[in-house]
């Protein structure tokens, strides 16, 4: 009878043991397939955005997915709410990590988002597309890169510029990105737009924008393992 009492405490320990692993399992499981599913979708979604040519009229709304025309403040917040959405669902933060190739297409997709949300809003505070397609937009002037910090791991970089001779539908229709050297090519790695300042109620303009700061901690992991970067600044039409 007391080995009997004695056992049993001990096939209670075995089952609870037994019940936390299974659990374990299951949620390690879950895990797993919860993210097989954020890549597949976010897969998805670079593909439909880079699929999508700008040279159409309506491309700003299919790569935002906006289905409501509108005009004014209403579709411009319609469109920044979409432009986070969609960011959301393929921003690295927010699924594992793809391949290098998939991951380089990913960075040009929020880069697309960024000039869809950008052209949406310009349309909707009257900023015509004809317009913005007669612009032929000029590189920036005198680039320049200062270091704010050099600790590894924390590193901080300054770009400015000079802006570009600017005709007046370009200072409507551009924003300015900044590209660095990944292998053959350039691909962007922040973007620098115009935005609306309230107390002046309009948005900034492409001239005002001369300045951009970089952080190692923001870079994709290829090039935080580099000793340099070799960088440029584009003047960008968001036709």
């Amino acid at each position: 009878a007391a080995a009997a009492a004695a056992a049993a405490p001990a096939a209670g320990t075995k089952a609870k043991v037994a019940a936390a692993s299974t659990f374990s399992a299951e949620r390690k499981t879950a895990r797993t397939l919860f993210a097989k599913e954020a890549s597949r979708s976010a897969l998805a979604d670079i593909k439909r955005i880079l699929a999508v040519g700008e040279s159409r009229a309506d491309w700003a709304r299919e790569v935002l997915l906006l289905t409501q025309s509108g005009s004014g403040e209403d579709a411009a917040a319609t469109a920044a709410r979409c432009f986070r959405r969609l960011v959301r669902r393929i921003h690295p933060d927010s699924r594992p990590a793809l391949s290098q190739d998939s991951e380089m297409r990913c960075h040009e997709a929020i880069a697309k988002l960024q000039r869809a949300r950008l052209a949406v809003q310009r349309q909707s505070t009257g900023g015509g597309m004809s317009a913005q397609l007669a612009a032929t937009p000029l590189p920036p002037r005198a680039v320049s890169t200062s270091i704010l910090n050099s600790t590894p791991g924390a590193r901080k970089w300054l770009i400015t510029w000079e802006p570009p001779p600017l005709k007046e539908v370009a200072e409507l229709a551009g924003h300015y990105e900044v590209r660095a050297l990944d292998g053959d090519r350039f691909i962007t790695i922040a973007a620098v737009e115009p935005c609306y300042d309230p107390e002046r109620c309009r948005y900034t303009t492409l001239a005002e924008l001369r300045k951009c700061e970089l952080r190692e901690c923001e870079l994709q992991p290829r090039f935080k393992a580099t000793h340099t970067l070799s960088l440029c600044v584009a003047t960008v039409c968001n036709s």
